[in-house]
C-alpha cells in the first residue's frame, strides 16, 4: 500500500513516517505538511491511502475528500482526530471520508485502520462504540434541531465562507440545488441570512471557530 501522511506537526509527521515503514506491505510515498501542499503531492505520487490529521495550519483535513473526489484520484482519506465527539466521526463520514480515529490509537491499531481503508471498507475508532450512544446535552438548542447529512455539510461550508458555486463545487450538486438546501436550512435553523448561519454553526460547535466568515 503506497501512503501519504499529511500532518502540519514535523515530529509528528516524520514519527507517523517511520511508525508505517515498519511494516512491510506499506510504503510511505510523501508526506505534506498542509491541504496546499497535499493535493499537489496526491496528484503526482497517487497512494492509495492518506492519512491526514483533522486540524491542520490551513484548514480541515475533511477538505481534501473532495478535492480528491474532483481530480478522480481514487484515494482514500483516513481522518485522525484528537477528539473523540461521535458528531465529528458522523461529519468526516458525510464529507466521504473513509474512517476516522483518534490519535491515541497505537501503530498496530493505525495500521490495521489502513488496511481496512485500503481494501474499500470504513472504520471507526473503537471508543465511538460507546460514545455514539450518548445523548447531546438537552440544555443546547442544537439538540433539538435535526439536520440532515447534506445540511450539516452546507452548514460547514457557510462556516468556512464559501460561495454557492464554491458549494456546489465540493458537494457535486447544481448551483441551484444550493440554493434550495440554503433556504431550507435558514428556516430550520430559525434565521435570516447565511451569514448568522455561520455564525450559529460556529457557536454550537458544528464549525472551527477560526473559520472565516464572508459576506456575500
Amino acid at each position: 500500500m503506497r501512503l501519504v501522511v499529511v500532518e502540519s506537526r514535523l515530529l509528528i509527521r516524520e514519527g507517523l513516517r517511520e511508525l508505517l515503514s515498519r511494516h512491510q506491505d506499506m510504503e510511505v510515498v510523501g508526506t505534506a505538511c498542509c491541504l496546499a501542499d497535499a493535493i499537489a503531492l496526491l496528484t503526482k505520487v497517487h497512494p492509495s491511502v492518506v492519512l491526514v490529521a483533522f486540524e491542520l495550519h490551513d484548514g480541515s483535513g475533511l477538505e481534501l475528500v473532495p478535492r480528491i473526489r474532483r481530480a478522480h484520484l481514487g484515494t482514500r482519506v483516513l481522518i485522525v482526530g484528537s477528539e473523540p465527539d461521535p458528531a465529528l466521526a458522523r461529519r468526516a463520514l458525510a464529507w466521504g471520508a473513509a474512517g476516522y480515529l483518534l490519535d491515541s490509537v497505537n501503530s498496530d491499531e493505525l495500521a490495521g485502520a489502513i488496511r481496512v481503508v485500503a481494501a474499500g471498507a470504513v472504520v471507526l475508532d473503537h471508543a465511538f462504540s460507546t460514545l455514539a450512544s450518548t445523548p447531546e446535552p438537552q440544555h443546547s438548542s442544537h439538540s433539538r434541531i435535526s439536520l440532515t447529512l447534506r445540511e450539516e455539510q452546507i452548514l460547514e461550508c457557510l462556516a468556512a465562507g464559501w460561495g454557492n458555486r464554491r458549494i456546489a463545487e465540493e458537494c457535486g450538486l447544481s448551483v441551484r440545488t444550493v440554493e434550495g438546501h440554503i433556504s431550507k436550512l435558514l428556516d430550520k435553523l430559525g434565521v435570516a441570512s447565511r451569514v448568522e448561519a455561520a455564525l450559529w454553526a460556529v457557536r454550537h460547535g458544528c464549525a472551527p471557530a477560526q473559520r472565516h466568515i464572508a459576506h456575500e
